[in-house]
């Protein structure tokens, strides 16, 4: 993860954060894995839906969490 942070005027700071596409879809894969072993979904028993099916309903959900917390780590100098 790169960080940097740059003066644009005044009291205003612009922070660009990068996180490599890499690790974001490994903790995807690895979110979606540990909820498809106990989601609970229509038509399946539980913990056997398909990592499609799980993808399919929470994919969009685990995505905005992994970029948030990616976002939310604690950087250096707190």
């Amino acid at each position: 993860m790169q960080v940097s942070l740059t003066a644009t005027g005044g009291l205003e700071r612009r922070l660009e954060v990068v996180v490599p596409e890499t690790e974001v879809t490994g903790e995807i894969e690895q979110r979606l894995k540990n909820i498809s072993r106990t989601a609970r979904l229509k038509g399946f028993r539980p913990g056997k839906a398909p990592i499609t099916v799980v993808r399919k309903q929470f994919g969009d959900q685990v995505h905005a969490e992994v970029v948030q917390d990616s976002c939310v780590a604690p950087s250096p100098g707190r």
